[in-house]
């Protein structure tokens, strides 16, 4: 009988109902029809009621409907703890310790009807049950085993039983071409899901694929003497040995690097401790921490070996992702109606400076890497070569001149600083960063170190230009580093025998270094503009430059006069004063001959101004009499 397919069927009518508790009654009725039927019926009068007798193989060869009871009781038990569930998911309240307590016996009934059915179908003396019946039993009470565990917090006991169920559901698939759509919807509804968070509970990075992880805690020994191993090897012998790239497949030997990480608990930074009550960013953070010590475990004693900004990819994104899940806690908590001066925000917004400043860190740690590469030249440039065309005719490669070279360089490395400037700047807006004021002061020094790098590579492009601009950088960059070195640790000895990865820390060691660099630079260009000075000097005391001619300087006295340059010879091109503007300042002073009559009528004009107007009448003034 196909069981999978009679569940996936009760269950469609409990999604027509609508409810669970109908569901639950549908079950009941059709349970009390079949043992009616089936002559299995008890009699409500009595008082004293015997349990019905358990179902016999030899009832199950001879009719398969004996299934079906098992089958009813189980999804009856189910649907009631669904109910039950559903009924406390509506309301704000958690649920009380008896109604979990109800939960749990109702699983764990639905579990023990299944469990019998399982036992009858992998007796020997079964023999109408097929391969196929036997997988079809073993999924469906390994997903409710799965279901009771999940309830009891048991997560990795939840992840070997759902881990069971997707295996063979996977196995069953792949034989089935019809029929695999109701396997697939067992697979994607709950038992995928359930996998999931499980994993998650346990500590499992979550980027591991489902497939992998189900192979892995496949439980290889239980109590039905290893009989559903068998037919699962035996109808599909790559589901447990290699992939299989129909199916999704993987083999144990791909799990090999999947390991539980560690939980984190709580985190401490700058004195202070915070405890990390959500299970996703606790899990983030332990892969984190995990990333970090794989890379340091790479490079631990290996001297000669060089970083490479590829061996930082997968600890920043672990720490992004640690980031992200900070940020999601943090909006939940805020949505909540929680306060700012609330402990559990506090804490939360700690974790957040936690992670930000680490993967800030790193961030930083990548642009060093890339600086040093760039400077020491290791940056991967090839040379163009030659190419040859579909004619026959070869273009020669691109002629380009070093200084072209060191400019594109310069560029890139002053793009890396200021880069990692910015990345400061985002550490001192995170929160509780404002309010430390050591920690401000050793943020400063950082920056004015990496402020002192910027201006040393800007420094370096104008050195074939122009000196006097080089050294007024490169004694800006100095002026930077005393300020740094001012909250920086005094230098050791001795460098640290083994190669260290740096992410923000800075080695006083190398601060010094810098110093002394700065230093010899200031003095050199310094140095070099003296040189200039006098060169100039000296070039002008052997060449004086040649007088003006004494006729462009008669307004000019001198006593020595070189009567060799009167005039210049030859003669040049100049400009020559012609037709002279001349403005007549006196011209209404002085009387001309030919002007008499026009003073008379002014003198006229001034007598009518000082006689009365004559007065008009209404239309006289109308037309200007």
């Amino acid at each position: 009988m196909d069981t999978i397919a009679f569940v996936s069927g009760l269950r469609q009518q409990a999604l027509l109902l609508g409810d669970y508790n109908a569901y639950r009654q549908l079950c009941s009725r059709r349970l009390a029809k079949l043992r009616k039927r089936l002559g299995r019926a008890t009699d409500p009068k009595k008082k004293d009621v015997k349990s019905a007798p358990k179902v016999t193989v030899e009832e199950l060869n001879s009719d398969p409907t004996y299934a079906h009871l098992y089958l009813f009781s189980s999804e009856r038990a189910w649907a009631h703890a669904m109910y039950m569930k559903s009924f406390n998911t509506d309301t704000s309240e958690p649920p009380t310790r008896a109604t979990r307590d109800h939960i749990r016996s109702r699983l764990t009934k639905s579990l023990h009807y299944a469990t019998e059915l399982s036992n009858l179908y992998l007796s020997p003396l079964a023999t109408s049950i097929t391969d196929k019946d036997i997988l079809e039993v073993t999924a469906y009470a390994a997903t409710l085993s799965g279901a009771l565990c999940f309830e009891k917090s048991a997560w990795e006991d939840a992840l070997k039983e759902f881990s069971l169920a997707k295996v063979v559901y996977d196995t069953l698939i792949l034989e089935q071409e019809k029929g695999a759509d109701i396997y697939k919807e067992f697979l994607t509804s709950s038992v995928e899901p359930s996998i999931k968070y499980s994993a998650y509970q346990v500590g499992i990075p979550r980027n591991t694929d489902i497939g992998p992880l189900a192979r892995h805690f496949f439980p290889r020994e239980r109590g039905d003497g290893g009989r559903v191993l068998q037919i699962v090897e035996k109808r599909n012998p790559e589901a447990l040995s290699a992939s299989a790239a129909a199916g999704g497949v993987a083999s144990v030997d791909e799990m090999e690097g999947v390991e539980k990480t560690t939980r984190v608990d709580s985190v401490s930074w700058r004195g202070r401790t915070a405890a990390i009550e959500d299970t996703d960013l606790a899990v983030s953070l332990g892969v984190a921490q995990a990333a970090e010590k794989e890379l340091y475990a790479k490079f631990e004693g290996a001297e000669e070996r060089k970083h490479t900004p590829e061996d930082f990819d997968a600890v920043l994104l672990a720490w992004q992702e640690s980031v992200d899940e900070a940020k999601k806690a943090i909006d939940k908590a805020t949505s909540e109606g929680l306060s700012a001066a609330d402990q559990r925000l506090q804490k939360l917004q700690l974790v957040f400076t936690y992670v930000n400043y680490n993967l800030i860190g790193w961030r930083i740690g990548r642009n060093r890497v890339l600086a040093k590469d760039i400077e020491s030249g290791a940056s991967g440039r090839k040379e163009k070569k030659a190419r040859k065309t579909k004619t026959g005719e070869i273009i020669p490669a691109p002629v380009v001149s070093s200084s072209t070279v060191e400019q594109g360089k310069l560029k890139e490395l002053l793009v890396l600083y200021d880069a990692i400037l910015q990345s400061i700047d985002q550490i001192n807006e995170l929160p509780g960063v404002a309010a430390d004021e050591d920690f401000g002061t050793e943020l400063l020094a950082k920056k004015a170190f990496f402020s002192a790098l910027r201006c040393s590579t800007i420094a370096a492009s104008h050195t074939a230009t122009n000196t006097r601009n080089a050294l007024a950088l490169y004694n800006r960059a100095l002026e930077y580093i005393n300020k740094s070195l001012n909250s920086l640790p005094a230098p050791t000895s001795s460098a640290p025998a083994r190669s260290h990865i740096q992410t923000l820390s800075i080695d006083s060691n190398e601060a010094h270094a810098l110093k002394a660099s700065l230093e010899g630079s200031v003095a050199r260009y310094r140095a070099l503009i003296q040189l200039q000075d006098y060169a100039a000097k000296t070039s002008n005391a052997k060449s004086p430059v040649a007088a003006p001619p004494v006729i462009d300087n008669l307004g000019r006295y001198s006593e020595k006069v070189d009567f060799g340059r009167l005039v210049p010879l030859p003669p040049k091109v100049d400009a020559v004063p012609l037709k002279p503007i001349f403005f007549d300042v006196a011209w209404n002073f002085v009387a001309y001959p030919g002007e008499e009559k026009t003073v008379e009528v002014a003198e006229e004009q001034k007598a009518d101004e000082g006689r009365p107007a004559k007065k008009g009448g209404f239309l006289g003034g109308l037309f200007g009499r």
